[in-house]
This record gives C-alpha cells, structure tokens and sequence, in this order.
C-alpha cells in the first residue's frame, strides 16, 4: 500500500517539474511556482498585499472549511520571492524554485 502511494507521488512530482520547465535558447530552466494547500488556508488574505507581482487572489472556490482560500492566477509572473509564504500563518503555501 505504502509503496504505490509513493509511486503515485513522484508521477505527480514528474507532472510538476515538467509544467513548471522552461526552455530558454535551448536551455531548460524551472520556472517558481506558488501553490496554497486549500485545506489548510482559511483565507485570511494576508498573502494578497505582501505579493509584490500582486497575483494572488481569493479563489470562488470553498475549502472543506467554507472558506474562500488564496490561489495564484498568474504563475508565470511569480518571481518566488516568499513574501505570501512568511506571512501565511497556517503555512498553507509552498514556493518552489
């Protein structure tokens, strides 16, 4: 049982680093992305002012809780600078570079 898990999770960890690669003068680069764990946000919307790119929003979708949580609608444009990740107090964020 643990074993399959754990193949499911590095098939979805594969999806991820292929989404996130970029191809620059034909070299590939990983581009950062921004990622809000909607069970644990409860949309608080402390990480919307501190986004310097400001592409962060509250999504129309209802967590598990009844809460609107945060999500990032324009990943392209995140320069994964942390700030929505310090100032999360559920730690519901997760930047990767």
């Amino acid at each position: 049982m643990f074993e399959s898990n754990k193949m499911v999770d590095n098939n979805a960890k594969d999806m991820v680093r292929s989404a996130n690669l970029t191809k620059i003068n034909d070299k590939e680069f990983f581009m950062p992305r921004m990622t809000v764990d909607p069970y644990y946000c409860k949309g608080c919307g402390l990480c919307i002012p501190v986004c310097p790119q400001k592409i962060i929003r509250l999504s129309d979708q209802i967590n598990e809780k009844g809460y609107h949580y945060a999500e990032c609608f324009d990943q392209e444009a995140c320069i994964a600078c942390k700030m929505c990740y310090i100032a999360c107090p559920d730690v519901a964020i997760t930047i990767e570079k």
